[in-house]
């Protein structure tokens, strides 16, 4: 092989693999119903109504579940930035998040012919949000 050739598969394995990180920590797809105002740029994100020292109305909501998996080198979601890169995108002025949780799902399945079970257990993280729009 020439030294272009490896070039080539090495630059093709490196493609490949950064690829299959992507692939392997996908963003959960975020569930929005609501109004769409020009894009914002600067979010509050505010967790107690109690906090909110503005008048507002609510454009909307988000929920959505994320099932933690294996991560490619150690990479995690960071779900702060997932509501607020949204809310920006659809106008929101601020986001108040209501509800965060985590459940765990267990799921026993038999193999009758290798008479083994196997117990899955997958922890799904919960978010719901309403997102705000100032009034003038």
């Amino acid at each position: 092989m020439s030294a272009k050739q490896i070039n080539v598969f090495l630059l093709f394995c490196i493609l490949l693999f950064s690829n299959c990180a992507t692939l392997l920590v996908p963003n959960p797809p975020l569930n929005y119903v609501g109004n769409y105002y020009a894009p914002t740029e600067n979010i509050s994100l505010v967790f107690k109504e109690e906090d909110i020292d503005f008048e507002y109305t609510v454009m909307g909501f988000l929920t959505f579940t994320d099932a933690e998996r294996g991560r490619f080198f150690g990479e995690s979601v960071d779900y702060n930035q997932l509501i607020t890169e949204k809310a920006k995108a659809v106008g929101a002025d601020a986001v108040l998040v209501t509800n965060f949780y985590n459940t765990v799902n267990s799921e026993v399945s038999e193999d009758i012919l290798d008479k083994t079970l196997t117990l899955e257990t997958r922890n799904l993280i919960n978010v719901k949000a309403k997102f705000l729009k100032f009034k003038n």
